[in-house]
């Protein structure tokens, strides 16, 4: 999942003397790499930590990458690599979340504690897989009583006096639906990249004058 953007320097450079002209391209580039630096580093991770249920983890919010621009090539990407932060575009586009392996393990609301990102810690998911597997436990992977139905597979707790009550405390379901994506990736970068005060703009200005002041 990724973004460009980029400049076309032809209608800057009319009207500049042969000393602008020359610098334009390298303050260009150096501009843009400034903007999708800024994007990537500074912007969108409070972005997802403010859209994102319960704030978003350290690993999401360093996610966002960008890629550098050339003065050959004025043009500067920011993305998401799918390999490590492919769950990000359901909160970008919505859709159905397949499962890597056989089902998608979703801790049940309310039936087991989850930190304030809205996920089970590293701990107690061990503690539930090691307890469903462990005899004489609490927890049991499986399906209750006479359940057939797929929608009851699951991890179990076993609660209440002499432990004869039940509750799901994590679902494994064949696909997860995000119909309501709360994160506007492509917006965002625009935005911000257009900004007149933060943006490119801004950054080329800069760019422009450091390159001139400091030509031979």
């Amino acid at each position: 999942m990724s973004i460009s953007f980029s400049v076309e320097i032809d209608d800057v450079i009319k009207g500049l003397d042969d000393l602008r002209k020359k610098q334009v391209p390298f303050a260009a580039s150096r501009a843009l790499n400034d903007t999708a630096y800024k994007v990537a580093r500074k912007h969108l991770p409070k972005v997802v930590d403010r859209v994102f249920d319960g704030g978003a983890t350290r690993w999401t919010k360093s996610g966002s990458k960008f890629t550098r621009s050339t003065k050959r090539s004025l043009k500067a990407v920011v993305y998401y690599d799918d390999e490590t932060h492919g769950y990000i575009k359901y909160q970008v586009y919505g859709g159905t979340r397949q499962p890597k392996g056989a089902t998608i393990a979703v801790p049940v609301q309310g039936n087991v504690r989850k930190n304030k990102f809205g996920n089970l810690t590293r701990g107690k998911w061990n503690t539930l897989v090691e307890g469903s597997k462990t005899e004489g436990s609490r927890y049991f992977s499986g399906k209750p009583g006479h359940q057939t139905a797929k929608k009851y597979e699951g991890i179990w707790e076993r609660y209440g006096r002499g432990g004869k009550k039940t509750r799901m405390v994590v679902g494994y379901n064949d696909t997860v639906n995000y119909s309501s994506p709360p994160y506007k990736f492509h917006d965002e970068v625009r935005l911000f990249a257009t900004d007149p005060l933060r943006g490119f703009r801004t950054a080329f200005n800069q760019r422009l004058w450091q390159a001139i002041s400091t030509a031979r």
